[in-house]
């Protein structure tokens, strides 16, 4: 398994850097996209960089004593998928949380602070909503029909399906349950 585990190491690290290089170079609004196509693209590369060291008897003597191959191979694979999803969620907590935000903001002003006049000038909350709703839109979750009222696509089922199982299998609150 050593082997599978260090052929997923390497192409992680590849893929993730070369698309974070990208995004630096050519920035996309559709992130999400770009790291899938990306841990799709570089997919290819888990399997074949197990071979590789597959190939060498000394490597594999090494690292991987008497295992079978396949699981050398299956466990690069998995580790690929895993390694996918976990930076996909980093990504999204770096990016998108407001907190993070506001904290390197502090930081950045001259004495570490502000006023909540200037912070709340950076963080509107009046028309967050609408602002949220919009781009839920805009990715196909919701849709706003005729009578005013925001209905979900079936897009939007599906994925508020999956985040229900997710939130009871992690026994995950939301944010206004876990604040006393």
């Amino acid at each position: 398994m050593a082997v599978g585990v260090i052929a997923a190491v390497v192409v992680f690290i590849g893929w993730v850097v070369v698309h974070l290089l990208l995004m630096h170079v050519r920035p996309t609004p559709r992130r999400f996209q770009a790291m899938s196509v990306a841990a799709l693209l570089s997919f290819p590369a888990t399997p074949a960089l197990t071979w590789l060291i597959w190939q060498n008897a000394d490597w594999r003597a090494a690292l991987a004593g008497a295992e079978h191959a396949a699981s050398a191979y299956g466990m690069a694979s998995l580790l690929h998928l895993l390694f996918y999803f976990c930076f996909v969620e980093c990504f999204y907590h770096v990016e998108r949380a407001v907190t993070l935000r506001m904290v390197i903001e502090l930081f950045e002003e001259p004495g570490h602070a502000m006023q909540l006049d200037a912070l709340l000038a950076h963080y509107p909350v009046d028309d967050m909503v609408q602002r949220r709703l919009e781009g839920l839109q805009q990715s196909g979750f919701v849709h706003c029909g005729g009578d005013g009222r925001w209905h979900l696509t079936p897009k939007g089922r599906f994925f508020a399906r999956a985040m229900r199982v997710s939130s009871a299998v992690f026994n995950s609150k939301p944010q206004n349950e876990r604040l006393p």
